[in-house]
C-alpha cells in the first residue's frame, strides 16, 4: 500500500516533501499505538532454559536465510532491468515493479506461515526442513522457467496496449499485470521461505532471538545481492547470466535444507548419498549456465513501451511487430552497463545508424541529426562571447562535438 499510494497518488499530487512528512507522521502514530499497548498488556512469561537453547542446526538455517536473501535481491535487480526494457524507466514504472515484487513476497509470507505450522505439526522439524527444500527448489525452477518468457514480453505488452488503448487509464494496471506475470510465481515461494525458517528455528523456543538471527542473516544476503547484482553481475554476466547465478544459489539453499534434514534424522544417509546430492546440484548448475534460456537482444531492446503507438491498431500482429522492430535492422553493438542497456543498430534500407538506451533511441546519424546539431548551435545565438559550455547528457556525443 505504501508503494502504490506514494508512487501513484502522494508524490504526483503532493510532492516529495509533504509525502515524506506523511510517512513521518505515520511513524509517530505507530509509536503512540505501541506505547499505549505496552501500558495495557501484561508481561510475557520469562524464558526457560529450554527456550534459551539454540538448535544444533541453527548455522545451517542462517546459511539458507543468507542465500535466500542474496538470491532474492539478485532476482529483483535483474527483473527491474528486464521490466525497464518493457515498461520504460519512469517513476511510475519503478512503482509497478516494486509493487509486483512486494505483492509476491508479502502474499507468500502470509500463506507460508500456516503451511509451515502444518508441516511442523505433521512431521516435526524434519517436515519443515523438507518444506524449505521444496520452496527453495521451486523458487529456482520458477525463476528459470520465467526466463523463457522474456522474449515474449514485448509482444505481450503490445497486446495489452491494444486492449486498453481506448481508455489509457487502464494502461498502468495492464503494466502491473505484466510485471506480476514475471515476478509473482517465484516471489510467492520466496516469501513463504522465511516463515518456514522461523518455524524450524523456534520449535519450542522463544521468538525474539531466533527471528532476529534469521532476519539479520537474510538482510546480510539481501545487501550482498543488491550490491553484487547491480554493480558487478549485471554489467559482467548480463541479465541471463545474473539470473542463472540466483537460480544456482536457490539450488544450493535447497541442498542445504535437505542436508540439514538428513543431519537431524535418525536414519542418517551414507556419505555416497550426500556426495550424490552435491554432485547432482553441481551438475544442474553447470547445465544451467551451459544452456541458458534465449535472449533476443534486438527484440528485447525494441522499446515497444514507447514505439507501440507508431503502429496502427491493425498493424500489431506478431509478424507486424517483427517487421517493425527487428527485420529492418542489423545489430551493430549491444552491452548491458551499470545503468542501462545500450544498443546500436543499422537500418538495412536507409543506412541510418541509431543508438538506444533501454530501448529508447537517443541518437542517430539521419533522423535525429538536425536536432542533435541544433541543440548545440542554438544557445550560441543568445550569447555574444561564450567561454564555457555545459552539455547535460552525452548520448552519442554529436551535440558535444557540434
Amino acid at each position: 500500500l505504501g508503494v502504490a499510494l506514494s508512487g501513484f497518488l502522494l508524490l504526483p499530487l503532493l510532492g516529495l516533501w509533504i509525502t515524506t512528512c506523511i510517512a513521518a507522521v505515520g511513524n509517530f502514530a505507530l509509536a503512540w499505538i505501541a506505547h499505549n499497548l505496552g501500558e495495557e498488556l501484561d508481561a510475557l512469561p520469562a524464558e526457560t532454559a529450554e527456550d534459551e537453547g539454540w538448535p544444533a542446526f541453527a548455522p545451517w538455517l542462517a546459511a539458507i536465510a543468507c542465500l535466500g536473501g542474496l538470491a532474492s535481491l539478485i532476482y529483483e535487480v535483474s527483473w527491474f532491468r528486464v521490466m525497464v526494457l518493457n515498461l520504460g524507466g519512469s517513476a511510475y514504472a519503478f512503482t509497478i515493479m516494486l509493487l509486483a515484487f512486494l505483492v509476491g513476497i508479502g502474499t507468500g509470507g502470509w500463506a507460508g506461515g500456516p503451511i509451515a505450522d502444518r508441516a511442523q505439526a505433521r512431521s516435526g522439524v524434519g517436515g519443515v526442513l523438507k518444506l524449505i527444500f521444496w520452496l527453495q527448489l521451486g523458487v529456482g525452477l520458477l525463476a528459470w522457467m520465467v526466463m523463457f518468457l522474456f522474449n515474449e514480453l514485448p509482444f505481450i505488452f503490445v497486446s495489452l496496449f491494444t486492449a486498453v488503448e481506448q481508455n489509457l487509464a487502464w494502461l498502468w494496471p495492464a503494466k502491473l499485470l505484466l510485471a506480476l506475470g514475471v515476478m509473482l510465481p517465484p516471489c510467492l515461494l520466496m516469501g513463504a521461505t522465511f516463515p518456514a525458517l522461523v518455524r524450524a528455528a523456534t520449535h519450542g523456543r522463544s521468538l525474539g532471538r531466533p527471528v532476529g538471527w534469521l532476519y539479520g542473516w537474510n538482510t546480510v544476503g539481501a545487501i550482498g545481492g543488491a550490491m553484487l547484482g547491480g554493480l558487478w553481475l549485471l554489467p559482467s554476466l548480463h541479465v541471463t547470466g545474473t539470473m542463472l547465478v540466483a537460480v544456482s544459489l536457490n539450488l544450493i539453499g535447497a541442498a542445504l535444507a535437505l542436508h540439514t534434514h538428513w543431519s537431524i534424522h535418525e536414519d542418517r544417509p551414507t556419505l555416497p548419498r550426500r556426495a550424490g546430492l552435491g554432485l547432482g546440484i553441481l551438475a544442474a548448475i553447470v547445465a544451467l549456465h551451459t544452456w541458458p534460456p534465449p535472449w533476443d537482444k534486438i527484440m528485447m531492446t525494441a522499446g515497444m513501451y514507447k514505439y507501440v503507438s507508431d503502429l496502427g491498431p491493425e498493424e500489431r500482429s506478431r509478424q507486424d511487430v517483427l517487421d517493425f522492430a527487428v527485420e529492418p535492422y542489423e545489430l551493430v553493438f549491444y552491452d548491458e552497463g551499470l545503468s542501462s542497456v545500450v544498443t546500436v543498430a543499422l537500418s538495412k534500407k536507409t543506412g541510418n545508424l541509431w543508438m538506444a538506451n533501454n530501448g529508447k533511441v537517443d541518437a542517430s546519424t539521419n533522423v535525429d541529426m538536425p536536432t542533435q546539431v541544433l541543440v548545440a548551435h542554438l544557445p550560441f545565438v543568445y550569447h555574444p562571447e561564450p567561454d564555457d559550455v555545459l552539455v547535460i547528457g552525452l548520448a552519442s556525443g554529436i551535440t558535444a562535438g557540434s
